[in-house]
């Protein structure tokens, strides 16, 4: 799995897959996931397959602050100063309706609760660049990385039982309020998961709350 990622692998891919013995625990740690995923495949730029090579064959990521494509999480400082840039956001949380006597759990102690709520989220990646051409080759290759390595981030998230779903790709669109001409393209795709939180009582008062997400 970690082949097609010649560069940087120790902060990387191999990193992120051997810290990963169950799914993230946190909504952070599951963006930082997904970061780090497409860190790997913007790390060459011949992941981008002979048929994207033209237009992107000198775009690639790299960890020195001068990288040709700067990835990054929604909200970072340095967002619309780069010509060609990828930004992530992971939210937009939704909790299906449940009932305590179907989705809760109670332990042997009978202090300790774990309730289950199944929810769905949605993964957006914000591609820009100076043309229209570049950020919409830019949102392709993402997507034929996310569609291709499906089955390996869904082992990481948990197996069969998790769900991740690519699902669109914008249409190239200028930033009004950037500083230079610039275009974005998004790519979005949704995800299927359990959120457990872990309820213990002690003396019939409420002592701790930790909450866990699943795969679904």
């Amino acid at each position: 799995m970690a082949e097609p990622y010649p560069h940087f692998l120790p902060e990387l891919y191999q990193e992120i897959h051997g810290c990963l013995k169950e799914a993230p625990a946190t909504p952070s740690g599951l963006r930082r996931f997904f970061l780090l995923m497409l860190r790997g495949h913007w790390s060459d730029a011949g992941n981008h397959g002979p048929d994207l090579q033209e237009n992107l064959r000198c775009l690639f990521w790299t960890p020195e602050k001068n990288s040709p494509v700067n990835i990054a999480l929604q909200g970072a400082s340095n967002e619309q100063t780069d010509p060609y840039s990828i930004f992530l956001s992971l939210g937009n949380f939704q909790f299906k309706h449940m009932s305590m006597r179907d989705e809760a759990e109670i332990e042997e102690d009978n202090a300790t609760t774990i309730t289950v709520m199944p929810a769905t989220a949605q993964l957006l990646i914000k591609h820009e660049a100076p043309s229209a051409d570049q950020a919409f080759d830019m949102a392709w290759s993402t997507l034929c990385f996310l569609v291709g390595f499906r089955p390996a981030i869904l082992s990481a998230l948990g197996g069969e039982s998790a769900g991740f779903f690519p699902q669109v790709v914008g249409e190239p669109r200028r930033e009004e309020n950037a500083p230079k001409t610039r275009f974005r393209v998004d790519v979005g795709a949704a995800l299927t998961l359990n959120v457990a939180v872990t309820t213990n009582l002690e003396s019939h008062k409420l002592k701790r709350v930790a909450l866990t997400l699943l795969p679904q």
